[in-house]
């Protein structure tokens, strides 16, 4: 018994002295489209997520250009490798962004789930009645020098 306790008093003692792995900021590249094909409405996507493997709770921000003035919306999903969907959450607006737009963007969001499936791997929105793919793009994480908090 003294030896059980012995080696777990070392293995916890080396777990402390070894040097904390620091988390890594994962990105998703970036995608410029426009909102339901106008291209009056652009706008460009990004996402990421902070820890030590490439799936967890990503942010993804989507910043449009609507009548000159520059927004925003930033919702937060988990992406997992299991292909199993997940519902957006948080979703929040800053800048100018329309009531139109907001509206618009509350119902999809209300409505689709993402999930990362397939080879090359993507991330596709699906919409949760159906489970038909509303939209996609590639699932390419980067780790970045970016600091995570």
């Amino acid at each position: 018994m003294k030896r059980v306790i012995a080696t777990c008093s070392m293995v916890v003692a080396l777990l402390a002295a070894a040097p904390a792995q620091a988390e890594a900021r994962w990105s998703l590249s970036q995608v410029s489209s426009s909102v339901n094909g106008d291209p009056n409405l652009p706008t460009t996507s990004y996402a990421y997520t902070c820890g030590f493997l490439p799936f967890g709770d990503y942010r993804f921000i989507v910043g449009v250009t609507d009548q000159g003035r520059q927004g925003s919306a930033t919702w937060d999903v988990r992406l997992s490798g299991d292909g199993e969907a997940h519902q957006p959450r948080n979703l929040r607006f800053q800048g100018y962004v329309s009531e139109r737009l907001q509206d618009e963007t509350r119902q999809l969001l209300q409505r689709v789930a993402f999930r990362v499936t397939g080879t090359p791997a993507e991330v596709q929105s699906v919409f949760r009645d159906s489970g038909e793919v509303q939209a996609r793009r590639p699932f390419d994480p980067r780790s970045g020098a970016y600091a995570c908090s």
